[in-house]
C-alpha cells in the first residue's frame, strides 16, 4: 500500500510527521509512503528514506486559510497529495491540515464512493494484524 502524506500546515513542527511515517515504514514492511511539502526542510528532517519519497510542493493549506483560499491553492501539499490518490499513483492521502478544507478538497477531487452519501472520518485504520493504526 502506498499512503500519500501532506505534512504541511500541520500545527507542530513537520518533524512529528515525518518521524511517525519513518516508523510506520519500518514496523509494516507492505508500506510505501510519499511525503508532499517543501521538499528541502523534509528532506533536511528525513533520516532514512527507505520506502519513503518526497514530493515537493510550492504551497500549503494553513489551518487559519478559508475552504475557497485553500481550493485556489492548485499547488498545495494538500492539493498535490489528493491528486497523487486521484492520478493512481497512491492508495490513500493523509493530512493533518485543516479539517474543513480537506474534506471540500477530497470531496471535491475524488467524489463520493457509491452508495455513501456523506463523507466520513476514519479515526483508526485496520491492518492486516487485527492491530488498528492510529
Amino acid at each position: 500500500m502506498k499512503i500519500a502524506v501532506d505534512v504541511m500546515g500541520y500545527e507542530n513542527d513537520i518533524a512529528e510527521a515525518i518521524n511517525a511515517c519513518q516508523k510506520l515504514v519500518k514496523k509494516y514492511l507492505e508500506l510505501e509512503i510519499i511525503l508532499v511539502g517543501n521538499e528541502q526542510e523534509i528532506n533536511s528532517k528525513l533520516k532514512n528514506k527507505q520506502r519513503i519519497t518526497v514530493v515537493n510542493a510550492n504551497s500549503f493549506v494553513s489551518q487559519d486559510d478559508q475552504v475557497m483560499t485553500a481550493m485556489r491553492k492548485k499547488d498545495s501539499s494538500m492539493a498535490i497529495a489528493i491528486d497523487l490518490v486521484v492520478n493512481g499513483k497512491a492508495d490513500a492521502v493523509v493530512s493533518a491540515g485543516s479539517t474543513p478544507c480537506y474534506v471540500s478538497m477530497t470531496y471535491n477531487k475524488m467524489g463520493m464512493i457509491k452508495n455513501v452519501s456523506k463523507p466520513a472520518f476514519m479515526p483508526c485504520l485496520p491492518t492486516a494484524y487485527g492491530h488498528p493504526m492510529l
